[in-house]
């Protein structure tokens, strides 16, 4: 068995010449805008954020440090109001026509660390910590009734 994960806008690993997995970003691919750019201009911090984005694309900065710097300038928007305008980001235009098609004959992995945009578009969903496999069940049982702790935890926003 061969695989090879192609760098694209959709990963795809490949078994044997035919696409068996496609992986999908949820910021600005899935959905019309990025996550914390919506959630600085409701801190009102925009500008700053957009500035530290642009510098790491550019190589000026290490992109985890950027993160770190711009998650910081996020500081005092409460749970609910992060989760409010997560909820609210559209998706693009015929992206769910577009996965429920795919999914009838490819895997589908979409990456977020966005709870209530994966509660929106999955069926299945895992809840991954460092690395670690914390739970994997049906979206609607994680999203209402997670079987860990951890993983509600998270969901509810008492950290992460």
């Amino acid at each position: 068995m061969s695989l090879e994960l192609t760098n694209s806008l959709l990963g795809r690993l490949f078994c044997n010449g035919s696409a068996i997995l496609i992986v999908f970003d949820m910021d600005g691919t899935l959905i019309d805008g990025e996550t914390i750019d919506e959630l600085a201009k409701a801190a009102n911090v925009g500008d700053l954020v957009a500035g530290l984005t642009k510098r790491a694309m550019r190589g000026e900065m290490d992109f985890e440090e950027a993160l770190r710097e711009r998650v910081k300038l996020l500081k005092g928007l409460s749970v609910e109001e992060v989760n409010k305008i997560a909820s609210e980001i559209p998706l693009m235009k015929g992206a769910k026509e577009l996965i429920q098609e795919l999914k009838k004959t490819y895997t589908i992995v979409i990456v977020t660390h966005n709870m209530q945009q994966a509660a929106r578009i999955s069926d299945y969903t895992a809840f991954f910590m460092l690395g670690e496999l914390i739970e994997y069940d049906l979206a609607s049982k994680i999203f209402t009734n997670p079987s860990k702790k951890i993983t509600e935890d998270y969901i509810t926003g008492r950290f992460g």
